[in-house]
């Protein structure tokens, strides 16, 4: 494992002269409070990495045309704000994929569905982002908080494997539940925001699971 913090001059070394290829073994690469404009791409990282996390690196370039990760794990949080669309097609190995304050996301998508690895998402507070990928069909846990423009589903509703949810902070979404579409085989669902228990509550009932215990006002956090 290596982690960078700060040392702007230390990661643009690393990446620009591609030394990070070189470190075979590595498999966690962690890197926060970097300042400066670094170009990440695929044949920059070495082919053991497995995780990758960037926080507070606003200036990092994802690049993913011509590029495959072999990433199992990548959390993006306060950073790449060059980034408006995440293509699954670069990160074939995926299975979580943690998603925090990327300002400019707007998609999260794929050119050829289905994308079989993928298990776990989760997009908090990212303003642009309007819905989520098709073709997703063993995801086991999604996470979508803080995103005001999420309002619709892919064709087929949530994924058939899908079985635990999280929403929250998106007044409009919150309003009515309908779009979620079938919650059959949901065993967690967790609500949170302020304002819309009583406004929620029936679409609820309509919707949920018999597998999900019972549901009440004052349960809704």
């Amino acid at each position: 494992m290596l982690s960078i913090s700060g040392f702007e001059c230390v990661v643009e070394c690393a990446f620009k002269e591609r030394i990070m290829h070189h470190l075979t073994s590595l498999q966690e690469l962690h890197i926060s409070l970097c300042l400066s404009v670094v170009s990440l791409g695929g044949n920059c990282l070495p082919k053991s990495l497995q995780k990758l996390t960037m926080y507070r690196c606003r200036q990092i370039e994802l690049l993913q045309q011509q590029h495959k990760y072999d990433l199992v794990d990548l959390q993006i949080e306060y950073s790449c704000d060059s980034l408006t669309s995440l293509s699954l097609d670069a990160f074939p190995n995926l299975k979580n994929l943690e998603i925090r304050e990327c300002k400019n996301l707007e998609s999260v998508s794929m050119s050829v569905p289905p994308h079989a690895a993928l298990q776990y998402l989760s997009v908090t507070n990212c303003d642009k982002w309007e819905a989520l990928p098709r073709g997703i069909p063993n995801l086991e846990y999604l996470d979508i908080r803080g995103c005001p423009n999420i309002c619709r589903l892919p064709e087929g509703g949530l994924p058939p494997n899908l079985k635990a949810l999280r929403i929250g902070f998106c007044e409009q979404q919150l309003r009515d539940l309908s779009w979620l579409g079938n919650l059959d085989n949901i065993t967690y669902l967790t609500i949170s925001g302020n304002g819309y228990k009583k406004g929620i509550l029936e679409s609820l009932k309509v919707a949920a699971s018999p597998s999900l215990p019972y549901l009440s006002s004052d349960k809704l956090v």
